[in-house]
């Protein structure tokens, strides 16, 4: 179920999918628990800059949501 879905994601919107244990050399946390505790699946949608601004300049919202909003129609399809 889990890796359906990623897939999906992935080919909506180009993001590379990676191995658990690839995953684990980036980072754990929120994700993890989150699947764990409720048994659903659970992702880590990267925004903005890699220049680890950790703030998202406002200027810059609509690009992010125009980039980033097949997540969440994909998503809700899959609920």
């Amino acid at each position: 179920r889990d890796y359906k879905l990623a897939q999906e994601l992935s080919q909506a919107t180009g993001y590379k999918l990676v191995s658990p244990k690839e995953s684990d050399n980036y980072a754990a946390g929120y994700k993890d628990w989150f699947i764990k505790k409720f048994n659903r699946p659970g992702f880590t949608i990267e925004i903005g800059e890699k220049n680890g601004n950790k703030f998202l300049p406002s200027k810059n919202l609509n690009q992010y949501w125009h980039n980033t909003r097949t997540i969440f129609l994909t998503l809700s399809a899959n609920i």
